[in-house]
């Protein structure tokens, strides 16, 4: 019987003074009690580690950086270790190494994977992906800390020493993930998610002036069309003498249906020059094309009045 839960029990009966001949029992149905449950969470982590066997390749290759690259590869090689000594761990106390679906582990990595599709690659990525991974990192030290006390009290001396190996080895990848965050990721991450804010911030304003420029363009065309028309009226009627050929070659034009061409329209005094709008409009051309674009490239080449 370990003696170190045996002497534990006898001292809560002490001070509670209860009889410490009841101590045997008791202390047999609590030994098996918790026996059974170091069992069960040792082929709980007998699944867990098998996961990340599975996962951590793919981390690895998604990586971006290369020390978490090949963090991410050292701690697949630990991994498999890990299940060694927990398949040793599970025989010397008698059981033959069997895997208990452990379904915090499987929802640890769907999260994560799920987080590290929904990333761009690059420094970002891999920020999540050590988010992801500290998390288990995490879980699997609470987990390996609790069996190796589980081992302790149980006076399994053997197979609290393999657990103890195991949590030595999950807190130092921890402190290495952590270790690259700081130092490289977490500022490249930080520079990335501020790139892509500002380029999303100039594509939005393209757009606006795009809709915008595109709105007004199509009233400056209908506004000059009517100026045009009535002054094409004025100076042609009546015509005198034949009446101005310029003149009459505009009243055809808008008489047949036509539209006013913007050379016809900037060849006339009066009408503003848009030459020094146009370089903004060309940027959006580019982005957005249609008909900003040929407002664009008209004002830009055929303005010759006065502004």
């Amino acid at each position: 019987m370990p003696h170190v839960a045996y002497d534990m029990l006898r001292e809560r009966h002490r001070v509670a003074g209860k009889d410490t001949n009841a101590v045997h029992e008791e202390n047999s149905m609590s030994v098996a009690s918790l026996r059974a449950h170091l069992i069960e969470e040792l082929t709980d982590l007998y699944d867990a580690e098998h996961q990340l066997t599975k996962a951590l390749p793919k981390m690895a290759t998604a990586a971006t950086t290369p020390s978490l690259k090949a963090a991410f590869r050292r701690h697949l090689k630990e991994t498999r270790g890990q299940i060694g000594r927990l398949g040793k761990a599970l025989r010397q106390l008698g059981e033959k190494p069997t895997r208990k679906p452990c379904e915090a582990m499987k929802g640890l990595l769907t999260e994560g994977e799920e987080m590290m599709h929904n990333t761009p690659r690059g420094a970002l990525r891999d920020a999540v992906m050590i988010t992801a991974a500290q998390k288990v990192e995490h879980y699997e030290m609470a987990s390996y800390g609790t069996v190796r006390t589980y081992a302790q009290v149980l006076g399994e001396s053997g197979v609290a020493r393999l657990l103890a190996q195991t949590l030595k080895e999950e807190k130092a990848a921890d402190g290495k993930l952590t270790v690259i965050a700081e130092r490289t990721v977490n500022e490249d991450a930080a520079e990335e998610w501020q790139a892509q804010e500002e380029e999303g911030l100039v594509d939005r304003s393209a757009a606006w002036v795009a809709e915008t420029v595109g709105a007004a363009s199509r009233q400056l065309s209908n506004a000059a069309t009517r100026a045009a028309r009535a002054v094409v009226y004025r100076r042609t009627d009546p015509p005198i003498g034949g009446g101005d050929h310029s003149a009459r070659q505009l009243r055809n034009e808008v008489r047949a249906g036509s539209s006013l061409s913007a050379r016809s329209i900037s060849a006339r005094p009066g009408v503003p020059c848009a030459s020094a709008f146009s370089s903004l409009l060309m940027y959006s051309s580019r982005r957005f094309g249609g008909s900003i674009g040929s407002f664009a490239a008209t004002t830009a080449s055929t303005n010759t009045g006065p502004s």
